[in-house]
């Protein structure tokens, strides 16, 4: 019989469960398959692609603060960079879906973590622009004013 069953439990061994059968009333031992175990919090063994760009647009949050100019250059530049990877990583889990056969199968953690790390430095590389963009619309008329004419 292929496909789902719908069963009750009788009992517990050392590798398995032993079910019965609610249809047929036929007992069927069914083999325990435990996950892994990840840590918490997550220690990844390595950075990770979006590490560096996480560190990056924080700067940029504190160079859109001290300068405004320096916040939308590097804000741009971690945005840009952050959408680059953000479609690799795109790539990269389309392959890693199409290569499983359960398609209701969760993410690894690194690739959930690899994805939160992208996203967040894109929206600090974009927060990092729009404040720099404030910043440079407020000082402008001051740094005009003191131009020669």
């Amino acid at each position: 019989m292929a496909g789902p069953r719908i069963v009750q439990f009788a009992d517990k061994r050392d590798g398995s469960y032993v079910v019965r059968d609610l249809q047929d009333g036929q007992i069927v031992s069914v083999p325990k398959r435990y996950s892994e175990v990840d840590a918490f919090p997550h220690r990844p063994t390595s950075a990770g692609r979006g590490a560096l760009l996480l560190t990056l647009s924080t700067y940029a949050v504190v160079g859109a603060f001290l300068g405004g100019v320096g916040g939308v250059l590097l804000g741009a530049l971690v945005m840009f960079f952050a959408v680059i990877q953000l479609g690799r990583f795109g790539g990269r889990l389309r392959r890693w879906r199409n290569q499983r056969s359960d398609e209701r199968e969760l993410l690894p953690a690194v690739a959930s973590s690899e994805r939160l790390r992208l996203l967040g430095a894109l929206g600090q590389g974009g927060l990092a622009a729009l404040i720099g963009a404030g910043v440079c619309a407020l000082l402008l008329p001051h740094v005009l004013h003191y131009l020669p004419r």
